[in-house]
């Protein structure tokens, strides 16, 4: 399945469920039984599933959810602005421990 088709369907899940905008967890579950028809399916069936394509993996509806809170703010939860802020703070450690590597004498 596409990104922009696993967008649409994430985008109308996070409209409907604001506890889902923070729970990827949960918008998996809503994801999976909504649009795949996955309520009760034992564990060897999803992974057969999951590895056959016939269903879209946990990474995807995360990547998918990620693209539509960056595109469609209605669809962000609480922790979005935490975890942007978080975003930079660790873009800075990483960049400072890169300058302090790079040089000489370092370690």
């Amino acid at each position: 399945m596409s990104l922009t088709k696993m967008v649409d369907k994430v985008q109308a899940v996070l409209n409907d469920d604001e506890k889902a905008r923070d729970n990827d967890f949960r918008l998996e579950c809503i994801i999976y039984s909504k649009y795949f028809k996955l309520e009760k399916v034992n564990v060897l069936e999803y992974y057969h599933k999951l590895n056959n394509g016939k269903i879209p993996s946990p990474a995807s509806i995360r990547r998918a959810r990620r693209k539509c809170q960056e595109l469609y703010p209605n669809t962000r939860g609480k922790k979005y602005d935490l975890r942007q802020h978080k975003q930079k703070d660790v873009k800075d450690e990483l960049n400072e421990a890169r300058a302090k590597a790079s040089s000489p004498g370092w370690y």
